[in-house]
């Protein structure tokens, strides 16, 4: 939040004083302008505790594992990152504009916290630690894609060489070469996977997933243009996506029979800092 806070102040700032600047030629009505810059992604908060459930088949145990349980402490959260960022705004009045955004899709890593513990007697059967830093991140790699297109609003004249925005729009978001740590897949497959194909009667090794959910979400944008010349300028912004997502791991026995799942609501809630250089035709 300190960031955020500092990064609107340094816009506010700069308004009074750029404004008074010299006019440019800046954007109007029919002109496109790409920006290529700068994505820095910070993410926060950790998501609900993991709700794990026996599928497809019955596991038979004297300890009774219930078919679904959740761990009270367990929880994923996402790392940061930053890619390369990209803009195409085409400018149907002087002041309204309507931009596609993309770029290269940032890489996140996933950590997991706490336990997967069953309740009761259960619990000393089989359990998986999420905390475990030699088992972290849990998930490697797992690339997002999030197109969006925003309805942007610029302020002051066409001439003006500043021009701060607002924009709203909407975002599509999904995952793809979502890579589980070897390590904790080892882990899973020894602690959980074992135990759970033996109850099922599915002798073989076990194999370890994950999945996230695909969503869509709005963007909420604020920022602003600095015009060097006819065709360059500069532009910074502050994008906020109120992203959800399901994170799901699957554990599957050897004939590929799901044995378990185990599922939480993820809230990144994504703030993307773009600084980026802009051309006008």
């Amino acid at each position: 939040m300190k960031t955020i806070r500092l990064t609107l102040t340094l816009l506010l700032a700069s308004l009074a004083t750029l404004a008074a600047m010299p006019a440019a030629h800046a954007q109007k009505a029919g002109d496109n302008v790409v920006s290529a810059g700068w994505f820095n992604i910070q993410t926060h908060g950790q998501s609900g505790p993991l709700t794990t459930t026996l599928l497809d088949v019955p596991i038979n145990n004297p300890l009774g594992l219930p078919s679904s349980f959740t761990a009270p402490g367990s929880a994923l959260s996402t790392s940061n990152a930053n890619t390369l960022g990209l803009t195409f705004s085409h400018f149907f009045t002087d002041n309204i504009a309507l931009t596609a955004v993309g770029g290269i899709p940032p890489e996140f890593k996933i950590y997991g916290h706490g336990e997967l513990i069953p309740p009761g007697p259960a619990g000393a059967l089989g359990r998986q630690s999420l905390g475990d830093p030699s088992l972290n991140p849990i998930i490697t790699r797992a690339r997002q894609w999030s197109p969006a297109a925003m309805v942007q609003y610029h302020f002051f004249e066409p001439t003006t060489r500043f021009r701060p925005y607002v924009g709203l729009g909407l975002s599509y978001n999904f995952y793809t070469n979502i890579s589980v740590n070897p390590a904790f897949a080892e882990s899973v497959n020894n602690n959980m996977g074992a135990i759970l194909a033996a109850g099922a009667g599915i002798p073989g090794p076990t194999s370890v997933s994950a999945d996230a959910s695909s969503s869509w979400a709005p963007v909420f944008n604020i920022g602003g243009t600095y015009n060097f010349d006819e065709h360059w300028g500069i532009t910074a912004a502050v994008t906020y996506i109120p992203l959800k997502t399901d994170s799901t791991m699957t554990i599957k026995a050897a004939n590929g029979t799901t044995l378990s799942t185990s599922k939480t609501r993820l809230d990144p809630n994504p703030i993307i800092f773009f600084l980026a250089a802009s051309y006008k035709f």
